[in-house]
């Protein structure tokens, strides 16, 4: 199985661009450290009860940044079907008072899709690089795992507890004030 990994990672590797070029592949993944996760909003109650809505919202706008600094007008969003994730970007979109606050952001999003993993490499490279970064400590790295971890040609955003607990003032109240549906907690 390493060695099947080994040479899809040699694959993507192939089409990494240099963050922030106009060409290639550009990954981004944000881990949430979920034990840390739960004691920063056990700390502050401002922090989301639902690790998965930081996820979204931090990829899309990382998404939404680097696609304006490329020049794009629009971006396509395509996520894992029966995935959370979607959701909250759904939510906003649909949501009159979210819209309106976030109209400058979402209104660069012409496509919200959800797809089969399966079927679609693009998500399963996604899947590569977040899986790889979010073990990143584990011992031993697999040797695929190094390679991708050591070339850098990507970015992330690693959330701990002192990351997590650092809530923006104001941002909480904002989007209750929202009324985004409930979602259940991160256990």
């Amino acid at each position: 199985m390493d060695v099947f990994i080994s040479a899809c990672a040699q694959t993507v590797e192939n089409h990494l661009a240099v963050p922030y070029e106009n060409n290639g592949l550009v990954p981004h993944v944000v881990t949430i450290v979920l034990k840390e996760f739960i004691q920063a909003r056990e700390a502050n109650s401002e922090v989301p009860k639902d690790a998965t809505v930081l996820c979204a919202t931090q990829s899309v706008a990382m998404v939404l940044a680097r696609g304006a600094g490329m020049g794009a007008h629009f971006v396509h969003l395509i996520f894992d079907q029966n995935e959370p994730f979607m959701g909250h970007i759904y939510d906003r979109q649909h949501n009159k008072k979210a819209s309106k606050h976030l109209k400058p952001f979402a209104g660069k999003i012409s496509d919200l899709s959800e797809t089969d993993m399966r079927a679609v490499p693009a998500l399963q490279m996604a899947d590569l690089f977040a899986w790889s970064y979010s073990h990143k400590n584990m011992k031993p790295l697999h040797e695929w795992q190094k390679k991708l971890l050591s070339r850098r040609k990507w970015v992330d955003d690693w959330f701990d507890y002192d990351a997590l607990v650092k809530v923006i003032p104001g941002v909480a109240s904002l989007v209750q004030s929202w009324g985004l549906p409930p979602r259940k907690p991160t256990r």
